[in-house]
């Protein structure tokens, strides 16, 4: 009957201290902390936590004399790895609980050289900002990730990327190679340190152009622009993406005449691609297809339409028939090029822009001028 008690009975009678009570363990970087209620007695006057087989221990004075309290301890300088600590508390007498079993791990070097650094897809100067893209945040407890770098004045900047945001842009130059990144990380979601990856230098490209998603793309009109031909020959048939539609203005809008569309965002532009009407085939080349023509940039047009401050040229870009052959001669390789769409490149990325200003200066039917049409136009660049 007494066998439930006889290990504590050895010896005589035994008084046993207060238990600790709801122990937790927060890991850390080469260290832990381990806390634990007690119900405070005058008689209790400290705790100890022994671990390493009870070779090693830290003392926690007691001073409550009632109430519940909380009692804490960091154990610092640790090795990595996992421990299990026994936690007792004692009163004058030296009278000590029964031992409470906790087990807790202890982070440092292997785990710092596990973690990955967040992968950045390109980071670049778009205008007269730094835009930097990252790929998704590696698996874990990721924090988020912090960059560093020194400006032209040689004052230091620390920014934080939050874990969800996929683009980070910024209008401060960083001095030289001075850009840096690294990863922050929790082993756990008590853990009392944040763990970071090395450093990484980050060397800012020339941006990846990519082509503009055409969905924002949207009519602006300005008073002096040219008028439409028809109400089948809208302006929206520049971006539908359809060789069987195109665009056309009135004739007798002028020579030369312009158009007006808003991207919906600004972007530094490097190339596009324009398709001629081209239905029949016959038209590549010929009629009312653009020869001469100049591309125009501003991001806060004039609502009176006039060529003012506003407006910067681009480009100015001709298109050329692959065999040379005179009007309505279209050869094979003329045709399947102008199916493929005439490319063209900007002279150099330009400076950021949202709308943009095509001003057509000739047609393939030089008589024919004061009106054009086109099937589509796709641009590339990069997107603020």
């Amino acid at each position: 009957m007494d066998a439930t008690y006889e290990g504590f009975l050895k010896g005589g009678e035994h008084i046993y201290r207060e238990l600790p009570d709801s122990i937790q363990v927060f890991p850390g970087h080469n260290r832990i902390k381990i806390s634990w209620q007690l119900l405070a007695n005058p008689a209790i006057v400290k705790g100890k936590i022994f671990w390493n087989n009870g070779k090693d221990s830290v003392e926690v004075p007691v001073s409550q004399a009632s109430g519940k309290m909380k009692l804490s301890a960091v154990i610092n300088s640790l090795d990595e790895g996992s421990y299990t600590f026994e936690i007792y508390t004692y009163d004058k007498a030296g009278n000590a609980s029964i031992p409470v079993d906790t087990t807790g791990n202890v982070y440092g070097d292997a785990y710092i050289s596990s973690l990955a650094n967040r992968l950045i897809q390109n980071a670049s100067i778009v205008g007269d900002k730094v835009k930097i893209l990252w790929y998704k945040a590696p698996e874990g407890r990721v924090l988020g990730t912090e960059l560093s770098f020194t400006d032209q004045d040689g004052d230091t900047h620390l920014m934080e990327v939050p874990t969800d945001s996929d683009t980070t842009t910024f209008n401060i130059h960083p001095q030289g190679d001075s850009l840096k990144y690294r990863t922050l990380y929790i082993p756990d979601s008590l853990a009392i340190d944040t763990f970071y990856t090395a450093y990484q230098s980050l060397k800012l490209e020339p941006p990846i152009p990519l082509e503009l998603n055409k969905s924002g793309f949207s009519e602006f009109p300005l008073p002096t622009d040219a008028a439409l031909y028809s109400a089948t020959t809208v302006m929206p048939n520049l971006w539908d993406n359809d060789p069987a539609t195109f665009y056309e203005t009135k004739k007798g809008s002028g020579s030369p005449h312009w158009f007006t569309f808003d991207m919906g965002v600004t972007a530094s532009l490097d190339h596009y691609t324009l398709w001629q009407r081209g239905n029949p085939t016959s038209l590549f080349y010929a009629n009312s297809s653009p020869r001469k023509w100049e591309i125009w940039g501003s991001n806060d047009p004039n609502p009176d339409g006039s060529w003012d401050d506003s407006w910067t040229l681009l480009g100015s870009f001709e298109s050329v028939k692959p065999s040379g052959q005179p009007l309505n001669t279209n050869t094979d390789e003329d045709i399947a090029q102008a199916q493929a769409g005439d490319a063209f490149a900007f002279p150099a990325p330009t400076k950021p822009v949202r709308y943009l200003r095509i001003k057509i200066l000739q047609t393939w039917d030089p008589g024919g001028s004061d009106h054009a049409f086109i099937s589509d136009i796709t641009l590339y660049g990069t997107a603020e």
